[in-house]
């Protein structure tokens, strides 16, 4: 609806002059409606607690929930393993990580984080890490590109 105003300029159909006493609109208020009913589960989302593990083992098992933390150590060394193309792999991360299992550890999944890959915690049963294994899918295969450790 268009009208005019004191000042004898047109308005739109979404100004109207103070006090003139309309209803508001019905597709306005619907279009309202639909916007808040849309974005309020997000705002929602956002106000609950995180309940997603920091880290998990790869198959379920009877492993202590607290997260796997490093032994106090000096200094960490790494190494990044570099393989020829059509390198073959493992069928499988169980099988790439098998050698770095020693006995009384296990491995513990680690989700990607901010410029990070997912990784795989080596810990004992007290949940200490003896070593993180990152591995990689070379289109032939499970393949270990990377291994760190306490060096102190």
């Amino acid at each position: 609806m268009t009208g005019r105003d004191s000042r004898d300029h047109v308005l739109s159909a979404r100004e109207e002059p103070a006090g003139s006493g309309r209803r508001p609109n019905p597709v306005t208020s619907r279009r309202s409606a639909l916007v808040v009913a849309l974005v309020l589960p997000f705002l929602l989302a956002g106000c609950g607690g995180d309940e997603t593990p920091v880290a998990r083992d790869p198959a379920p098992t009877t492993q202590p929930a607290a997260t796997p933390t490093w032994p106090d150590c000096g200094s960490h060394s790494q190494s990044s393993i570099d393989y020829v193309a059509g390198a073959r792999g493992e069928d499988s991360v169980e099988k790439a990580l098998a050698r770095y299992l020693d006995e009384g550890t296990h491995a513990v999944h680690v989700p990607p984080e901010e410029h990070r890959a997912d990784r795989w915690d080596i810990v004992t049963d007290d949940n200490t890490i003896v070593r993180e294994v990152s591995v990689v899918d070379g289109g032939h295969g499970w393949l270990v590109d990377g291994v760190e450790e306490c060096s102190g």
